[in-house]
């Protein structure tokens, strides 16, 4: 990558999942106070697939309407 782009830096896996997790615990945090704040509901819907390498693969997707009518 430093020959398309040599500011480019690699991380470590760790770090990625290091990142992640911590993305998640506070993304959880906010969450959870909007939604014991405003008593929002949620609608989840779940996708699955193969790869063709034949792994299994699922996504969940969450979507809320705030009180000003904002898709989040």
């Amino acid at each position: 990558m430093n020959i398309v782009q040599h500011n480019f830096k690699f991380v470590s896996r760790t770090t990625v999942v290091k990142d992640c997790l911590g993305i998640y615990a506070s993304e959880k945090i906010r969450l959870k106070d909007i939604f014991a704040k405003f008593g929002q509901r949620v609608c989840l819907a779940t996708d699955l697939w193969n790869s063709l390498q034949n792994i299994s693969y699922m996504c969940l997707t969450a979507h809320f309407i705030d009180k000003g009518w904002k898709l989040h």
